[in-house]
């Protein structure tokens, strides 16, 4: 039994080995492009330098994880999992202890990918610690998995979303877990089965889409 872990495209490693330099040179990205950094809330972290974290960039520990998109309509209509759309690509590089950041790429039509955002900090740190522990997940051992990472912007969720091969319930894990999950209500476990998972986000869906426009999310 495993949990299996796709590869990306070539282009998008290409992407975010091309772009992290330019991104974490600071606010004068140079030729890149438009971006933008994303920190966490509260004091800023310092933005750690290229060579702080390409000792071992993209090492074999650290494994890519492909990120799909779920809309707040879709999960008021009570749409299943199957509405999520892939988005890209996400990555580590840095090692713990250490500076760690996390990049995110994303296709941009015809064939090119482009690194669209870096996370450090707190964070990125212990968003590495959470991937590097999913091997160890109980239901691993009993069954197979495909590995994706599930964000749902509207509701400031992310997920890891294992997808069962064998055709049973996919397995969604909050990221963080446990009290560290600000959605009070996927904060009393680790792990979700998808069924149980939808339950509390269509609900969730269905109170921020009831907000006035005019308030964020």
């Amino acid at each position: 039994m495993a949990l299996i872990k796709p590869a990306p495209p070539p282009l998008a490693v290409l992407a975010f080995r091309d772009g992290l330099a330019a991104f974490l040179a600071g606010p004068n990205f140079g030729s890149v492009g438009t971006l933008a950094h994303e920190v966490q809330l509260g004091s800023s972290p310092a933005l750690p330098t290229y060579i702080d974290v390409v000792s071992q960039p993209q090492t074999p520990g650290h494994d890519w994880q492909e990120v799909f998109v779920l809309g707040l309509n879709d999960l008021q209509a009570h749409k299943d999992l199957s509405a999520a759309t892939p988005a890209g690509w996400r990555c580590f590089a840095g090692t713990i202890p250490g500076p760690v950041v996390v990049g995110y790429v994303a296709p941009r039509p015809p064939s090119f990918w482009r690194l669209t955002a870096v996370t450090f900090g707190t964070r990125a740190s212990d968003a590495l610690t959470e991937s590097q522990a999913l091997d160890a997940v109980p239901q691993v051992q009993t069954s197979d998995y495909n590995l994706r990472f599930l964000r749902i912007p509207g509701l400031n969720l992310e997920l890891f979303w294992f997808v069962s091969l064998s055709g049973g319930n996919d397995l969604i894990i909050p990221s963080p877990a446990g009290s560290a999950q600000l959605q009070s209500s996927l904060s009393k476990s680790r792990f979700f089965d998808s069924p149980v998972f939808l339950s509390i986000v269509y609900g969730l869906a269905s109170q921020r889409l009831a907000y006035p426009a005019t308030m964020g999310s």
